[in-house]
């Protein structure tokens, strides 16, 4: 066995100085009518404040269709949404406007890297967990259940 060297450096980031952490605890269940309005009078101060740079990632596309429709009808800057041009050009499009809020969902979950100030905020509707009903996650639980008395399982 050959060893390694180890290196570890630290973060480029102030994590403490450089990020805040919101979770509102008053807002009903994601699926009640009214949802989507009462996200966007509580985060339309907030996108005003930060004057754009933001994403606000939605778990699903009805979410983000609802509510590019009331962002583009209360706020006065750029607001783009997934799907209406390519991944792409949507990012070359964000950091172009530098003052835009971007309306995603899967895709920009993981793997987008926006350089610089031009995106400062992003706002999730609700953690992205998965289903237990979902045919992949059923499958897992299944094979962890006849596996258990062997082996400790990691969904």
């Amino acid at each position: 066995m050959e060893k390694a060297n180890n290196l570890i450096l630290p973060s480029q980031f102030d994590y403490h100085r450089q990020t805040l952490l919101c979770v509102p605890h008053y807002l009903p269940d994601i699926n009640q009518p009214g949802f989507a309005q009462q996200l966007v009078v509580m985060l339309k101060p907030v996108i005003d404040h930060n004057q754009g740079h933001c994403f606000f990632l939605c778990t699903s596309l009805h979410m983000m269709r609802e509510l590019t429709a009331m962002f583009r009808d209360c706020l006065n800057l750029p607001v783009l949404m997934q799907g209406e041009t390519s991944k792409a050009r949507l990012l070359s499009q964000f950091t172009a406007e530098s003052n835009a809020l971007l309306i995603a969902t899967s895709s920009f979950w993981e793997g987008v890297d926006v350089k610089g100030d031009v995106l400062s905020c992003v706002i999730i509707d609700r953690l992205p967990f998965t289903l237990p009903d979902e045919p992949l996650l059923r499958a897992r639980m299944q094979d962890c259940q006849l596996q258990a008395p062997r082996r400790q399982c990691i969904l």
